[in-house]
């Protein structure tokens, strides 16, 4: 029960965040803030796809990745991410 509080509050938060957002890229460091905070992931972030170049970036203020990771384009072959784009289905 206090786990489902915690999710719903954390949504609640979210859903505020999306209303105040001026442009995506404050709305995506809204989101990765409010979850980081709410539910203590150790790995908490947004990915971009890019169809035209075929590739996923994390975010910058993807958390939990390595060092100079956030922000750098990856091709569809590299890593899970990369498979779930490829196979469209979720891993």
């Amino acid at each position: 029960l206090q786990r489902r509080l915690k999710e719903m509050a954390a949504l609640n938060a979210v859903s505020a965040a999306g209303v105040k957002a001026t442009d995506v890229d404050e709305l995506i460091e809204s989101v990765t803030l409010t979850i980081r905070d709410s539910l203590y992931p150790d790995n908490c972030g947004v990915i971009l796809y890019k169809e035209e170049g075929q590739t996923w970036i994390p975010h910058k203020t993807y958390e939990g990745i390595g060092e100079g990771l956030a922000g750098k384009p990856h091709p569809l072959s590299e890593g899970i991410v990369g498979r779930s784009l490829r196979c469209g289905t979720t891993i």
